[in-house]
């Protein structure tokens, strides 16, 4: 099916401003679309319109519409617009409630007017019941496991998972709400045809086939820092709260956190070791009360779920744990509940010999803690 003269003008829009574009957002308030584009393409803008077409006036030129649809159609993607019966519009009225209280003093405080998009989810039934889960590039371990359980936890309770894509906690987040057969959103800073970062081509694919790649930027859009400040406010603003699992003092996981602040989302933050510069973010909004301090995943779930939904009750085994050996301790941490680990693993991590790991690995086994994958290797159970 060849595009309508709607969807070409979304497209020539998209490519024409760099987003987030206030000017243009009022202007479409104002404007049918194909009028909109027409004047634009043609400078024909209303002498009142002077920062819209100062804003236009680079890329007025660059009518690539017909070539980025059909580049996105290759992919199986699609462009969602406010005439998609899919566009999250209620979600995004989060933008305007702000702008009204900033008395529109912030350029950033525009929502998108289009996104492209690979995945057949319905965007807008996906964002009913959502929470940003987004940390450090650099992650810990214990941070990447946070955001993996978590994460698996709000999408096993109905939820729908949106981060950024990115090594560490994003892909961490990503992970853990595919490894439950959930839904989860990545919104880029780039096109949705530009593999950033390249190691994760395959995990974006995943992403894709259960839930969706987004991004403001039409195809071929190469990642710069302006460009991942302006999706970290998609981030948050198509969510329905935002976690922070691990930031230091600088991270970009704190600028999400502060769009959740404008846009009146509930915040929540995750604590960690006093002595990790990867927690220092964390520690600070919680200690300064901007955010929630988060000790599971039940805490979002009830907070951004469905009014009457509540947190699965999960068993308290501690008092089992502790009747553990200091060997079978140690071989229980240093499982993962999600990935198996190979005997080898498990003997580095635990900085037990081979044999004394596999011996008690059966008793873990016998007593319900650990057991056996299909695929070979040892997960941890309980």
């Amino acid at each position: 099916m060849s595009p309508d003269e709607r969807e070409l003008a979304w497209a020539y829009l998209s490519r024409v401003v760099e987003p987030p574009c206030p000017p243009l957002v009022d202007f479409l308030a104002e404007r049918d679309v194909v009028e909109a584009a027409r004047l634009i393409a043609k400078d024909q803008l209303p002498a009142d319109q002077a920062e819209l077409r100062s804003l236009t006036c680079a890329r007025r030129d660059c009518d690539f519409a017909r070539r980025d649809l059909a580049a996105v159609a290759e992919l199986g993607g699609r462009l969602i617009t406010e005439d998609s019966p899919d566009w999250p519009g209620w979600r995004l009225l989060a933008f305007a409630r702000a702008r009204a209280d900033s008395s529109g003093q912030s350029a950033a405080l525009a929502p998108p007017f289009a996104l492209w998009t690979l995945g057949e989810v319905d965007l807008s039934a996906a964002v009913g019941f959502s929470c940003a889960v987004v940390g450090a590039r650099a992650a810990s371990g214990y941070g990447e496991r946070v955001a993996s359980e978590w994460s698996s936890d709000i999408a096993e309770a109905g939820g729908t998972v949106i981060s950024g894509g990115a090594h560490g906690v994003d892909a961490a987040s990503h992970r853990g709400a595919l490894a439950s057969g959930g839904t989860t959103l990545a919104v880029l800073a780039c096109g949705v045809d530009v593999a950033y970062p390249a190691g994760h081509v395959q995990l974006f694919r995943r992403i894709a086939a259960n839930g969706a790649v987004l991004s403001e930027y039409p195809p071929g859009t190469r990642p710069a820092r302006h460009r991942f400040l302006a999706r970290n406010r998609l981030v948050a603003g198509l969510s329905g709260g935002v976690l922070v699992v691990e930031a230091g003092s600088r991270s970009g996981a704190l600028n999400t956190a502060s769009w959740a602040r404008r846009l009146g989302l509930p915040l929540f933050a995750v604590p960690g070791s006093v002595f990790a510069f990867s927690s220092v973010g964390c520690h600070a909004l919680i200690e300064s009360g901007e955010a929630e301090l988060a000790r599971e995943a039940g805490t979002l779930i009830e907070r951004v779920g469905p009014i009457g939904l509540l947190a699965p009750e999960r068993p308290d085994n501690s008092r089992a744990l502790d009747s553990l050996s200091p060997e079978q301790n140690r071989l229980h941490g240093a499982l993962d509940p999600r990935k198996a680990k190979s005997v080898a693993e498990i003997s580095r991590s635990s900085a037990l010999a081979i044999g004394t790991v596999r011996a008690e690995l059966s008793l873990l086994e016998l007593r319900g803690f650990a057991k056996e994958a299909a695929e070979g290797g040892w997960i941890r159970t309980s």
